[in-house]
């Protein structure tokens, strides 16, 4: 008898039933300790401590220095709007120092870069 053909599609539509539980704070507080001692999402850390076996790819956290390097990425990002709005600007001849202008968007690709590296991403 041959195999049921497997489900397509992502592992959220696939997990639809729902448990919830009630909880001291307490014991809340020492589960989001033990998953986040494990780089895991709550959820994930529950369905790995309660059931053996192949599990489905847990959520992983990221690091409190990935969060603030990708923080840190979004704000270059605006700034790097702000740097085009002026250089825009000095395009239509309202304003001057073109050099520090071009001096600014060096640094700016420069520390994108570095981020990305720190993130382990590739400079685009």
């Amino acid at each position: 008898m041959a195999e049921p053909a497997k489900k397509s599609g992502s592992e959220n539509r696939q997990t639809t039933a729902r448990l919830t539980i009630r909880l001291m704070p307490e014991q809340r507080q020492q589960i989001d300790e033990w998953a986040n001692a494990a780089g895991l999402a709550t959820g994930s850390y529950a369905r790995a401590r309660l059931f053996t076996g192949p599990q489905p790819r847990p959520v992983r956290l990221p690091s409190v220095e990935r969060k603030t390097l990708a923080q840190f990425l979004a704000w270059l990002g605006r700034l790097n709007g702000n740097v085009y709005q002026i250089s825009r600007a000095l395009n239509f001849g309202e304003g001057h120092d073109r050099k520090d202008l071009a001096d600014a968007l060096k640094e700016i690709t420069e520390l994108r870069n570095a981020v990305l590296a720190a993130l382990g991403r590739e400079a685009v």
